[in-house]
């Protein structure tokens, strides 16, 4: 990772036009400088979705999915309907969550 900046600064440069005449102007430059730090940021609620068998388009369509109404799961909810389990574990949806959200600089 580069951890360097941009920073942008001018300067006076003169110059003689086309009929001789001595004439100034402004010049946009710039330098790179050392940089580094860190950044952390809390995210809660971030969905990834365990299936591999759903396009993650159609997914990201119900998005933003209400988490703040989420019941404790019960057997009951999904009598009668055709399921599939997980497909992604844990460790590898917070790998994937933490690959989300991660700067690609």
């Amino acid at each position: 990772m580069d951890r360097r900046k941009w920073v942008y600064y001018y300067e006076t440069e003169t110059y003689r036009d086309s009929d001789g005449e001595t004439e100034t102007r402004q010049v946009q430059k710039v330098r790179w400088e050392p940089s580094c730090g860190a950044l952390d940021h809390f995210f809660d609620d971030e969905l990834v979705p365990a299936s591999r068998g759903v396009q993650p388009e159609m997914l990201r369509r119900v998005e933003p999915f209400p988490t703040k109404e989420l019941q404790p799961y019960n057997p009951g909810f999904l009598s009668g309907w055709v399921v599939e389990r997980y497909q992604i574990d844990l460790v590898a949806a917070a790998k994937t969550a933490r690959e989300e959200w991660t700067p690609k600089w």
